[in-house]
């Protein structure tokens, strides 16, 4: 349960990495003077479908944002337009394929951020994702707030700390820490053999000079691991 290798105790959202790989603005805008006609969101203006670039167009001329403007000069709202979709909204376009053959289409526009994302999640084409992941970075959980832990296992404390307080203490701070203990004689009895162990290594970990290392720098490496494997 307090493990983030294991899904009993691993943050669903994340699956105990603490991080997910979200897309980046600015690793999808990479030069804002650039406008979107000189082909400023590169990943869909790299696209070898003409959908995606008609349909953004479409989307610009029915909100009346100027797709010759660096994007830099458009306001937020415009902006978040194109990024994150028009809430349902739907917007009328007329989509013409490379046969030259088009077709009318009414739908919402999810924008570029949240279209990318979904094609990650559900494409089955490695060189797909490998084309996404170029505009991918990794951003702390929302969920667990990297901490990489479920709630649940959040939620339990002692001395009014959870879990991930405690391994981000130094090895020194955490020995101050378990030595500060106030614990009633019922918990005593309930964590002696426990709480004996952990002092016995951090106190051998202290006499050594390792007073400074913590838990987490550990755990980092387990995550930057895991972070390999996945992608």
């Amino acid at each position: 349960m307090f493990s983030f290798n294991s899904p009993f105790g691993a943050c669903p959202e994340c699956d105990g990495l603490g991080v997910k790989m979200v897309i980046d603005s600015d690793l999808l805008i990479p030069d804002r003077t650039k406008s979107i006609d000189d082909g400023a969101f590169e990943a869909w203006a790299g696209s070898t479908s003409n959908y995606y670039p008609q349909f953004l167009a479409a989307v610009c001329g029915h909100y009346g944002i100027s797709t010759d403007k660096p994007v830099d000069e458009l306001d937020d709202k415009q902006l978040k337009i194109i990024l994150n979709g028009t809430g349902g909204e739907k917007i009328r376009f007329r989509y013409e394929n490379e046969f030259g053959h088009t077709r009318d289409a009414q739908v919402p526009f999810e924008g570029i951020v949240h279209n990318l994302e979904r094609r990650y999640r559900e494409t089955a084409s490695e060189g797909i994702r490998e084309f996404i992941q170029e505009y991918m970075s990794a951003k702390p959980c929302a969920k667990c707030h990297g901490h990489r832990l479920k709630k649940e296992s959040l939620a339990v404390t002692i001395g009014k700390q959870n879990m991930a307080y405690v391994t981000s203490l130094s090895i020194g701070d955490a020995q101050r820490f378990f030595d500060g203990l106030e614990l009633s004689d019922k918990e005593l009895a309930i964590g002696n053999l426990v709480l004996k162990e952990i002092n016995n290594r951090l106190g051998f970990l202290v006499n050594v000079g390792l007073n400074y290392l913590t838990l987490s720098a550990r755990r980092e490496r387990c995550r930057e691991a895991k972070l390999s494997a996945s992608g």
